[in-house]
């Protein structure tokens, strides 16, 4: 009961950030930014777990999670962040890009750093 509660408010919880980052200044590009770093963490994790993954992160949660593909995300959300910075907010310093990258990570799946 409680995990259909939680996925009721997640979304609209997650969708309340998003326009309250679009009153922001730039706040269009922060939100790309978000979404960016997510998405190439994601893609990253799932393409090193994929091809190197053998230590199970956590078998009785997901099955398929390795420590080899959760530090793929880490890289791939670096990396992420990274190229946004270069090409759209090159007035960001590279220090912070690199500070937010590891918060959008660890919210993105759940595993703080």
């Amino acid at each position: 009961m409680s995990r259909h509660i939680l996925g009721l408010f997640y979304v609209p919880f997650l969708l309340a950030h998003f326009l309250l980052m679009h009153r922001m200044e730039e706040g269009r590009l922060w939100i790309l930014f978000t979404l960016v770093v997510t998405y190439c963490g994601d893609t990253a994790a799932f393409y090193v777990g994929r091809t190197w993954g053998r230590k199970k992160l956590a078998p009785a949660i997901s099955p398929g999670k390795t420590v080899e593909g959760g530090a793929g995300a880490i890289g791939g959300c670096v990396a992420g962040a990274l190229f946004f910075r270069f090409f759209f907010l090159p007035q960001f310093p590279a220090f912070q890009a690199l500070f937010l990258a590891a918060g959008v990570e660890s919210s993105a799946t759940g595993r703080p750093f």
